[in-house]
């Protein structure tokens, strides 16, 4: 009986390059994805395969495969990184080979390397092997930042047939490589080199050229063989500049510039829309800072989260800034994600609501088709900001939705905008049916309003709560009184799609513009009525709710920051923004920001 074998898969990135080496491993029993938060489609293809995937953020290579040993079902391990196939030679030589219990506890295997395109048959790469097939009870790699190999107490021995290799994708990923490579290398080195001399900076480079070059005959390979010695060359010439440089004390390793976030917002609403990001950031290994341009809302920060002001975050220098209000200082660095800081409700015109192009931002998170469609139209118009579609971050609190069938009485949520003329908390006829309603204890209430509500008015609402024991909900954070009720009564307020994706229904008031996915009332008198219509969920109402959410927010499964955070690194690495067009002066309104920001 042949023994049984776990592939494992280390990724990054690698949507060039999954399909083909999961395919090249389908043989095995278990396929381990060790993957470290791609953010491109990687994973998506993936789960087109029967793989198991797990995740952790990447330190080194050595480190990120000893994690990953332990965790694969079979005591066989094949470790292939993505840029490798094994081929129907090596895949049946392995078969042959763990059909019994080899007396080996693993096996080198020759690679066949290809670089820009071209088999590289001389250049040194002829010899290359690697250790890929072994038992992970009697393996690991050694702890080395670079070119780690399996070390084992046991027998090594050969298999006859190659993996193949293709390390090239273009000359600046491969350099970029290297480069990262050689900091890995120093930090490997360090210890071992004593001062760095002209021979280190200079000999060496060239002697390395010239082993592979001539003495290895990468003449024979043409160009790539040219290349190759001249980057290998470049690759020791860079390994020990960057031995002198931590010797005298700096560390310019790549991990430390990976990308800083700044989470911005105006007021406390943009907290909850802004903490899911920050979850997952922090979750990944992220630095993670908050700028809020309101003094008074920042009491809403916690002791542990962290806050600049102007000159903080100028000396934070924050590489990605997610935004959840309508502008974000142009002085600040960093790429300038638009989160949104609610739905579209047609509040206002277009031009001045929510398709307005302020030119400050260079990246669009649109939430649906609803809104991701007429900004990729603004997108090709004006040129200089890109838009993906990834759902909105503030609603991950709501999945899985509950099940509120167990409620004693059916939970009714009233809220409201703040704006005087589209307010149902400022009417006064309103107020009166609520005042009978809530006294009648027919059903349970729960009462919130904008953050920006006239104080009048939240003291008149919050004094019915009191007296008739209904919760009044302040907290910005906290989406359980969305998750908690039933129906939602209200006006224009954004909370309407916050509410009604859950697939529950909505009574709006005088709403501008009413659909058919809502029960828009105009007189206060039928509002009992309309409660009775909503808990009765009937059908055409719930099938244009459901037309209504694919639209509008078609993610239900609480991993739209997941998808935020993908799509703006993959903007961010990709360096996206040198392609968009340079954007419009707007003098006046940074003028106005820069005397604002203080």
């Amino acid at each position: 009986m042949s023994l049984k074998i776990t592939a494992i898969i280390p990724t990054f990135n690698e949507e060039r390059h999954i399909k083909e080496v999961i395919e090249s491993v389908l043989f095995a029993d278990e396929i381990l994805i060790v993957d470290s938060f791609s953010t491109d489609k990687t994973l998506k293809i993936a789960k087109e395969y029967n793989v198991k995937i797990i995740q952790r953020n990447y330190e080194y290579s050595a480190s990120q495969k000893n994690w990953a040993i332990p965790q694969a079902t079979h005591e066989w391990i094949l470790l292939v990184d993505a840029d490798e196939r094994v081929t129907p030679a090596l895949k049946d030589e392995i078969k042959i080979v763990l059909k019994n219990e080899p007396k080996e506890s693993a096996f080198w295997i020759y690679r066949e390397n290809y670089f820009m395109g071209k088999r590289m048959k001389y250049s040194g790469l002829n010899t290359d092997k690697v250790i890929r097939l072994f038992k992970k009870d009697l393996c690991s790699y050694e702890d080395k930042h670079v070119h780690s190999e399996i070390i084992t107490t046991g027998k090594v021995g050969f298999l006859k047939s190659k993996l193949t290799h293709d390390t090239y994708f273009t000359l600046d990923k491969h350099l970029e490589k290297k480069n990262r490579y050689a900091w890995w290398s120093a930090k490997d080195h360090i210890k071992k080199s004593n001062q760095i001399h002209l021979f280190h900076v200079i000999v060496k480079p060239i002697w390395r050229f010239l082993k592979h070059y001539l003495l290895q005959r990468g003449f024979l390979d043409g160009m790539p063989g040219l290349a190759y010695a001249y980057i290998e060359s470049y690759g020791v010439f860079t390994r020990y500049v960057k031995i002198w440089l931590l010797k005298n004390g700096i560390d310019e390793e790549f991990e430390n510039s990976k990308p800083k976030f700044l989470l911005y917002t105006s007021y406390s609403y943009g907290i909850p829309i802004l903490r899911p990001l920050q979850t997952e950031l922090l979750k990944r290994g992220f630095e993670v800072a908050w700028f809020i341009e309101h003094e008074s809302c920042k009491q809403n920060l916690k002791e542990d989260e962290t806050i600049l002001n102007k000159s903080g975050v100028a000396h934070y220098k924050p590489s990605i800034i997610f935004v959840a209000a309508n502008e974000v200082p142009h002085f600040f660095t960093g790429v300038k994600v638009q989160i949104f800081h609610g739905f579209n409700v047609s509040k206002r015109s277009d031009f001045k609501g929510h398709f307005r192009i302020r030119g400050l931002f260079d990246l669009y998170c649109t939430q649906g088709p609803s809104t991701s469609i007429p900004f990729k139209i603004l997108e090709k118009k004006h040129k200089h900001f890109k838009v993906v579609e990834t759902g909105w971050s503030k609603m991950d609190a709501l999945f899985p939705i509950l099940d509120n069938n167990n409620n004693k009485k059916p939970v009714i949520l009233f809220a409201s905008t703040f704006t005087k003329s589209l307010s149902i908390a400022h009417n006064s006829s309103v107020f009166a049916i609520l005042e009978k309603l809530v006294k009648d204890k027919k059903y349970d209430w729960i009462f919130t309003m904008h953050p920006k509500m006239d104080q009048k008015i939240v003291a008149k609402f919050k004094k019915l709560a009191t007296e008739n024991s209904i919760p009044f909900v302040e907290e910005y954070d906290n989406l359980d009184h969305l998750k908690n009720a039933d129906v939602l009564l209200t006006d224009t307020s954004s909370i309407i799609t916050e509410f009604i994706i859950q697939q529950k229904p909505v009574i709006t008031f005088n709403n501008r513009k009413p659909k058919p996915h809502l029960i828009n009332i105009t007189d206060a008198n039928k509002i009992q009525e309309a409660i009775k219509t909503a808990l009765n969920q009937p059908d055409n109402l719930m099938r244009h709710i459901k037309e209504f959410t694919e639209l509008e927010h078609p993610y239900f499964d609480g991993k739209s920051s997941e998808r935020v955070i993908n799509a703006s690194l993959n903007f961010f690495d990709s360096k996206e923004i040198l392609n968009l067009k340079s954007k419009p002066v707007n003098w006046i309104r940074k003028y106005k920001i820069s005397n604002r920001i203080t």
